[in-house]
């Protein structure tokens, strides 16, 4: 008796989220367990010195990524990512996090960051007085959770994402279930492990 195949797994994946939801980890385990190239948004975005890029920048580093056959990419930047990215995407994760848990994130991993001198972002370094600056992680998230939240539960319905895949996760627990539910890697090396975010993504 043959059966039917299962589908190939999506080859072209993005991977969105407030700060400090574990886009970037996420995105690096999931390149490592299906094989494909990587690419955090916040390496495009940021210059050493916390320079931003700006969009149309972005956009045009965005263009080679967007029409290579495989990728996965982590970040929102949605002014770029969505005309560039959407067109080719198959499919879209979601990590809706409560405000609570993105702020314990935000609060350690800035902390951490400035106490131990951390590089992120091509070499650029937390320092202790963006801890609660206006402009820092922490209250930048307090700003956007709210109306993100509420695009994050309709984007589903979203006619640029038709065609797409949407998987809204809404608990750590539900990515290490997605994770799970994934044939296990063919590479030799290890899959980095799963913990909180890496870099700021103010776009």
């Amino acid at each position: 008796m043959s059966t039917t195949p299962p589908p190939p797994p999506p080859q072209r994946i993005q991977i969105i989220g407030a700060s400090c939801a574990g886009k970037t980890t996420l995105g690096r385990t999931l390149g490592a367990r299906l094989g494909l190239p990587f690419t955090d948004l916040d390496d495009l975005w940021w210059s050493p010195g916390w320079i931003e890029a700006g969009h149309s920048s972005l956009r045009r580093r965005l263009e080679p990524l967007a029409a290579s056959p495989a990728w996965v990419v982590s970040g929102n930047y949605f002014a770029s990512s969505e005309p560039v990215l959407w067109p080719r995407l198959q499919w879209l994760i979601v990590l809706d996090f409560p405000l609570g848990l993105l702020t314990r994130r935000a609060l350690w991993r800035t902390a951490r960051r400035a106490a131990t001198g951390e590089n992120c972002c091509n070499g650029n370094r937390e320092q202790w007085l963006r801890l609660l600056h206006r402009d820092g992680v922490v209250r930048y998230t307090w700003r956007t959770w709210a109306a993100r939240h509420a695009r994050y539960q309709a984007l589903a319905d979203e006619p640029a994402l038709a065609t797409v895949r949407v998987t809204r996760l809404g608990r750590p627990a539900d990515v290490q279930a997605l994770l799970g539910s994934l044939p296990p890697s063919s590479s030799t090396a290890p899959a980095p492990q799963l913990g909180p975010a890496d870099a700021p993504d103010p776009a």
